[in-house]
């Protein structure tokens, strides 16, 4: 993706993951997470660390790992302040 100049694959990331939950395909979902946090520590970008966080936490629950589960919502929570501007994404 990076070739056709798009610089944003987080979000593309994101996408996919939640897509992957949505249709019920919980290993997809946690492969593009996965996928997805290799990324941010790779490029430092943490702007979706705490979408991706939840979405983690939820396809946990689906797979009854209450404490996965728990575990990546508190690190959703915790992102909560840490933040930045998320409006340069265009």
């Amino acid at each position: 993706m990076k070739q056709d100049g798009y610089q944003h694959i987080l979000f593309t990331q994101y996408v996919l993951s939640y897509l992957g939950t949505a249709k019920g395909n919980i290993i997809e979902s946690l492969s593009h997470i996965n996928e997805a946090m290799a990324n941010m520590n790779y490029t430092g970008d943490t702007t979706f660390s705490g979408l991706f966080y939840t979405i983690a936490a939820g396809a946990h629950l689906v797979m009854g790992n209450m404490d996965s589960s728990v575990y990546w919502s508190k690190m959703a929570i915790a992102t909560r302040y840490h933040q930045p501007a998320l409006f340069w994404y265009k």
